[in-house]
């Protein structure tokens, strides 16, 4: 690893910690929610953008908090769980 992928990933690191600090309390406990559905649910994100139809890089940005879930996913996610989630669980 050199001196630029270091930077990189500090840079990466602390724009998160942005995303994740902007939130409000019960969007964090949201975002948590669907970061544990994922993990029972599924193994990977790519599982998860192929059952919602979506890119990869659109559930990780959910998971990071930087764009809400969608309606529409948040309604399959709830379905692929039998109902142990529920819609206002997850959107904010």
């Amino acid at each position: 690893m050199n001196k630029k992928d270091i930077i990189s990933g500090e840079s990466k690191t602390r724009r998160k910690d942005a995303i994740w600090a902007q939130l409000s309390p019960e969007d964090q406990t949201k975002v948590l929610k669907l970061r544990t559905l994922i993990k029972v649910h599924f193994r990977n994100q790519n599982l998860v953008a192929e059952k919602l139809g979506i890119g990869q890089s659109t559930v990780s940005r959910y998971l990071s908090g930087e764009i809400p879930i969608s309606e529409s996913a948040a309604a399959i996610l709830v379905e692929l769980s039998e109902g142990t989630v529920k819609p206002e669980d997850l959107l904010r």
